[in-house]
């Protein structure tokens, strides 16, 4: 189990109640009649939608950050909360080619941090995949639910270029 946290938008008053709805989710709402009672409906609600998208074969999407949520002018904000829910991620077995020498590296640097290869590998991506995602929100791109990995792979980036030989090399 791993828990995600989402961010709801809480629209309305004491006289109407209380709805909340997921920017990142899109059709993932839920209401209540008191604010007390929203955030375990809202956990309720984002706990039955990733259920449902885990089982669709759906990835999730990032979460965005609070700060990064900008106003809707057409929506009367009452607050925003945090909402997490815990997810199944159940471990798979995977068959990865890395070289041997940089394989030696990885196992020194998990060992030293108190990690198996696994975790310390997973957590890597994680952290590449988070900084990605920070970058991509400094520029104003919008958040995406998977990595441009394979598009930039696709189109030759981050492959290693040979340095340039010959006479034109020192120009």
């Amino acid at each position: 189990m791993s828990t995600v946290i989402y961010v709801a938008i809480v629209e309305g008053d004491q006289d109407g109640g209380y709805s909340a709805f997921f920017p990142d989710l899109p059709g993932c709402v839920t209401a209540s009649d008191t604010m007390v009672e929203l955030p375990s409906a809202a956990r309720d609600a984002l706990s039955l939608h990733l259920q449902g998208m885990a089982e669709d074969g759906v990835a999730f999407p990032e979460p965005t950050a609070l700060e990064d949520i900008r106003d809707d002018p057409e929506v009367k904000e009452a607050g925003r909360i945090l909402v997490d829910a815990e997810v199944e991620d159940t471990p798979v077995r995977v068959n990865i080619s890395i070289g041997a020498q940089f394989l030696k590296r990885v196992d020194v640097a998990a060992e030293a941090c108190g990690m198996s290869r696994s975790g310390f590998l997973v957590e890597a991506a994680r952290l590449a995949m988070e900084g990605r995602a920070r970058a991509r929100a400094e520029i104003g791109e919008p958040a995406r639910a998977e990595s441009s990995f394979r598009g930039a792979r696709a189109s030759g980036a981050g492959k290693r270029r040979r340095a340039p030989t010959g006479p034109s090399a020192s120009a």
